[in-house]
């Protein structure tokens, strides 16, 4: 398995801006052509209550 942390800085119009921290562990397993594949992902946000407007981001 690998983790990483990602912190998303999100700024929309002049005054519109958000920070996502969080925490993602991927699970990668080989295919069948040899190819790393991602088999699991779990993301933990940092925060309990997301204040954003939307989360159209990609994780």
């Amino acid at each position: 398995a690998t983790y990483c942390n990602v912190h998303v800085y999100r700024n929309r119009r002049q005054r519109e801006e958000a920070n996502h921290f969080y925490g993602r562990e991927d699970v990668l397993r080989r295919g069948p052509d040899g190819r790393l594949r991602l088999f699991r992902r779990k993301i933990v946000l940092d925060q309990r209550v997301v204040l954003d407007k939307n989360l159209y981001v990609f994780l």
